[in-house]
């Protein structure tokens, strides 16, 4: 056995934060092992000296090391940190609040030097704790395409990432993504990369034991509301479109579109969903090809693949089969319907069936109905184009759902790029009604206008009925005008003039203001069609 730490047959890397409640236990897991050569590096982020005092007794043991990080990596980024060092022919990744069978690494060795063309090798994993489950990810082999798609769409992508790896594969794979929120699903995309670089061996047994406690990272994942599940399911649909574009030729990339999409919108009980779409929704399928082709580690790949689309497009001569195609198409409606509302040739976008303004909805809406849409859910967003100017006068026409009698009244809280602006409060029973915002935009091309429901209410909850959407705000129009310089907008009951609304963080805003409905009305049933 090597007594030295740069010589160690393998690097055991444990990212620590905040862990004083379990590291002591899984450090004691890791010198336990049967298997000895190996060096262990501990990394503290953020400055984490409680648990950094924890760690020291396992110090006494020369192969362990640890390492302060004075500022916050994030889980990804200390991560990276961890296996750029990695000294030996192998690395392990151990979690701070996991524990391993005594037999563990001897096996994963084991199996690895007698298998060369296995670029990782892990256990069975079984969930301890708060949540009782096995894990068992088949081994994945096969041609390198056939070994990432496969893994895409396994619920249990994760397991193989808590075993044994090749430094070489590593280092070929490239680092993990940084700066998303709390990382999310990022050991789930890269083990993609690591995939294409070779097989992924299971070593059955169970000898791995991951915790369950509700400090969990994934539990809060699961508690985000829905704009932050969407935005994280996208941006981890576009770490599987990073993984796939390098090993596919252009002609292929959209046939690579469509597959990741089909997974982020399998149906829910097939494969496990951290946001829950359909397969037919256009809008989610466009703001993700959208994201893949603004991100700039796809650059190269995304202009082949843009022209790619607009000849298929051309020569299709609108034929979308391809749920990729369809959302390129939608791309490009958005974007000429935006420069007309710019130029102000169009000042009003219509929310329903066969309107103008399907294609500017975000998440949180059911489907385009006759007379426009029902919010579903806490949580509904619009991109709204806007016109050229410094402001922007907006009317929205809108209603709520569920309001029965007078005793009940319905609050849609409304946020512009993530400021909020006011409530908007419905204590009656009435048809849709105009509500009026100005924006200060500086210029911008759009805004995201959120709308977040504080008691949204299904109809079967009303009355017979089989309909379990969670209605709270029915959208039928938004019109917009360039407001002239000065304008402080019209004096209508109910809003709150000291709503200057700029889409700047100040004092101004910084409390919420209750804007009840002006007295205008239009004819609408309050009901869901």
């Amino acid at each position: 056995m090597s007594n030295s730490k740069t010589s160690a047959l393998v690097t055991i890397g444990v990212p620590v934060y905040r862990g004083r409640d379990f590291i002591a236990e899984t450090l004691r897991s890791i010198s336990n092992q049967a298997f000895q050569d190996y060096s262990v590096l501990i990394s503290v982020d953020g400055h984490d000296l409680e648990s950094a005092e924890l760690c020291q007794p396992f110090l006494e043991d020369p192969r362990f090391e640890l390492v302060i990080q004075p500022t916050q990596l994030g889980w990804a980024g200390n991560v990276n940190w961890l296996m750029s060092r990695c000294t030996g022919a192998f690395f392990c990744f151990w979690q701070q609040d996991d524990l391993a069978d005594v037999n563990f690494l001897a096996r994963l060795v084991e199996h690895c030097a007698a298998h060369p063309e296995a670029v990782c090798a892990y256990a069975d994993v079984q969930w301890f704790g708060a949540h009782i489950d096995r894990a068992e990810q088949p081994s994945v082999r096969g041609f390198s395409l056939s070994r990432a798609l496969e893994l895409m769409a396994a619920d249990t992508a994760y397991v193989p990432f808590l075993g044994l790896m090749r430094r070489d594969a590593i280092q070929a794979a490239g680092p993990l993504r940084t700066g998303h929120a709390l990382s999310s699903l990022e050991d789930m995309a890269w083990i993609l990369k690591l995939a294409v670089e070779g097989e992924l061996h299971r070593v059955t047994g169970i000898l791995y034991f991951k915790r369950s406690h509700k400090a969990q990272t994934h539990r809060i994942w699961d508690a985000w509301p829905e704009d932050q599940r969407r935005a994280a399911w996208l941006t981890y649909g576009v770490g599987l479109v990073e993984a796939l574009f390098r090993i596919v030729p252009p002609r292929d990339r959209m046939d690579v579109i469509d597959a990741v999409l089909a997974r982020l919108t399998a149906s829910q009980g097939a494969v496990w969903q951290l946001y829950a779409c359909r397969a037919d929704d256009t809008r989610f399928a466009a703001d993700f090809l959208q994201l893949v082709l603004a991100t700039p580690a796809l650059e190269t790949y995304a202009r082949e693949l843009h022209a790619h689309l607009a000849r298929r497009l051309i020569d299709g001569a609108g034929e979308t089969s391809s749920p990729c195609l369809a959302a390129f198409s939608a791309l490009q409606a958005r974007g000429s319907l935006a420069e007309r509302v710019a130029d102000g040739h169009v000042t009003g976008l219509d929310f329903s069936e066969g309107g103008t303004g399907g294609i500017f909805l975000g998440g949180g809406w059911s489907s385009l109905e006759p007379w426009g849409v029902w919010s579903d859910g806490r949580w509904a967003a619009v991109q709204l184009p806007l016109p050229r100017g410094e402001r922007t006068h907006l009317v929205f026409t809108c209603q709520a759902y569920g309001l029965k009698d007078l005793t009940e009244k319905s609050v849609v809280r409304v946020r512009a790029n993530g400021v909020e602006l006011g409530r908007w409060i419905f204590e009656e029973f009435v048809d849709p009604r105009d509500y009026t915002l100005e924006l200060t935009t500086d210029g911008r091309p759009t805004a995201l206008i959120e709308f977040l429901m504080e008691n949204p209410v299904a109809p079967s909850a009303l009355g017979p009925s089989a309909d379990v959407r969670q209605l709270g705000i029915g959208l039928r129009r938004i019109s917009f005008t360039a407001a002239p310089a000065g304008l402080q907008g019209d004096k209508q009951p109910g809003l709150d003039q000291d709503l200057a609304l700029p889409i700047r963080r100040d004092s101004r805003i910084a409390q919420t203001t209750d804007i009840m409905p002006p007295a205008n009305a239009t004819t609408m049933q309050n009901r869901a069609s």
